[in-house]
């Protein structure tokens, strides 16, 4: 069948040559027997963002009507607290509890009885949270409210890890891939060598992950993995419909959060390709195997030696690896991304926002393009460069550190320039009240502490005139020439150079 024929087929849509009045309109030309014009989401952060951003935009290219499908989502305290993109962009919002994800997004029983209320046709989990509980399904399906994802069934299977009925491993054979105490643990890692990855069998959101460099390490880092749920390795992404097909796509994320970089969910460019359409029909023989429906990626551990393994398939919380994986939390001051034709993305985040303790652990998504994997690679580097985020949290999108001194510099005339300009507003507006404060509420002097890295510096930020100071530091001092941006941030020159605060 050309190409041509395929798009003039019933099963297939072409945008181009074809405009549909109503959703209920697409569902009969498709010969679909459910019509859905609004979903629930039960999810926020950046799931929450890209199902609405996705599906508006292809419903503008079907309907010319981005508001087709309406969108109720969940917000609890915490993300109202944070000015969550998503509640904004969502056309209904219902408040839930705070806290845990047990209480909101992970609850099924609170799901099910939004879903009723609201009278959505249908609910998408996302990532995380519910969406690998095949109770949320089940729940759904007897309501009559569809699932957008895999069936209770598929979930029941792939979730267990090997360890369900249907999927026969003999228990020996499992037992073998798996350490149950530290014990075990450090007996194997010292027949592998060190440095080794411990990783937890089951869960996810980009936790139950370290590395652990000697073995007086291992014990306490094996524990703190047990006590949490894992991020994936990578692996061969696979979509499947509830007809019993099932086919292989094309993964181009390019994902960063506020853990680490996840481990790729790509092959390595050294993995060959026979190897790696292997994997493809694998993943596909697998999802037919246990009727999965939408998308997931079938994760495998590969040697250099080009053998895989079948790990996880994975159905498709910020925290800062110096501080065990603790949530990291803050607002966002800045955050300036530069798409282009190769490059684009999306966050949940802005300007003005912020993220919270319970939130998910990716907050942007980033996709590049190339005609090879290098050229998208190169993209994506360029655009990453220029990609700013200024806020009070952790993120995996660091920059290159500058000079010590120049930092201290910096740090010490925001500090400095913002003290003498709230003096000066205090001090006009007890004018404009009638009153007269002294004359030494004005100041032009700003002795500043800043402590990096263990190391306490100290210095005094005199200001000279409109856009000069001078900063003196151990006997030393330096002219510098400040202007306040529109931003807040301040444009610093000395010695020829150009820095930003």
């Amino acid at each position: 069948m050309s190409n041509k024929t395929m798009l003039r087929d019933s099963r297939f849509v072409d945008s181009r040559d074809l405009i549909f009045a109503t959703t209920e309109e697409l569902m009969k030309k498709l010969g679909g027997t459910r019509n859905i014009n609004k979903v629930l989401i039960a999810n926020n952060g950046i799931a929450a963002v890209k199902c609405m951003r996705s599906i508006r935009r292809w419903a503008y290219e079907l309907l010319r009507n981005e508001r087709a499908i309406r969108f109720v989502v969940m917000v609890t305290p915490e993300d109202l607290k944070a000015n969550a993109e998503y509640i904004k962009m969502a056309d209904h919002y219902v408040p839930v509890p705070g806290g845990a994800n047990n209480n909101n997004y992970a609850n099924v029983e609170l799901i099910l009885d939004i879903a009723k209320r609201m009278q959505v046709q249908a609910v998408w989990a996302g990532w995380g949270h519910a969406s690998e509980n095949p109770k949320l399904p089940e729940l759904l399906h007897k309501n009559n409210i569809a699932f957008i994802g895999p069936p209770e069934k598929a979930i029941g299977l792939i979730a267990s890890y090997g360890k369900d009925k249907r999927i026969k491993i003999a228990s020996d054979l499992y037992k073998k891939g798996c350490v149950e105490t530290a014990e075990e643990g450090l007996v194997a890692a010292q027949k592998i060598g060190f440095p080794v990855m411990i990783k937890a069998s089951e869960g996810g959101g980009g936790k139950g992950i370290r590395k652990a460099e000697t073995m007086d390490d291992f014990s306490n880092l094996f524990r703190q993995v047990q006590s949490e749920p894992p991020a994936p390795p990578f692996g061969s992404p696979a979509i499947g419909d509830q007809y019993g097909n099932a086919f292989p796509y094309l993964d181009v994320t390019a994902q960063f959060n506020d853990v680490i970089k996840r481990l790729l969910k790509k092959p390595p460019v050294s993995l060959q390709k026979d190897i790696f359409e292997e994997m493809e029909k694998a993943a596909v023989r697998l999802a037919k195997m246990v009727g999965y429906v939408s998308a997931g990626t079938v994760e495998y551990l590969y040697d250099t030696d080009g053998n895989y393994f079948f790990l996880e398939l994975n159905p498709s919380s910020n925290e800062n690896p110096d501080e065990g994986f603790k949530p990291s939390s803050g607002t966002v001051q800045e955050l300036n991304f530069r798409s282009s034709k190769n490059v684009w993305g999306y966050f949940s985040v802005a300007a003005s926002g912020g993220l919270h303790e319970f939130a998910d652990s990716q907050f942007g998504h980033c996709f590049s393009w190339g005609e090879d994997r290098e050229q998208a690679r190169e993209n994506l580097v360029i655009a990453l460069k220029e990609l700013s985020i200024r806020g009070d949290f952790r993120t995996t999108v660091q920059a290159d550190k500058p000079d010590i001194m120049i930092g201290v510099m910096c740090g010490a005339l925001h500090v400095a320039d913002q003290t003498i300009v709230n003096a000066f507003q205090n001090f006009q507006t007890s004018l404009e009240k009638g009153q007269i404060l002294p004359a030494n509420t004005l100041r032009n002097t700003v002795s500043v502490e800043l402590i990096n890295e263990g190391t306490k510096y100290k210095v005094e930020a005199v200001k000279s005139g409109p856009n000069q100071y001078f900063l003196v530091m151990n006997d030393s001092i330096k002219e510098v020439e400040v202007h306040r941006m529109s931003d807040g941030g301040l444009l610093v020159s000395t010695d020829m150079q150009f820095n930003t605060t």
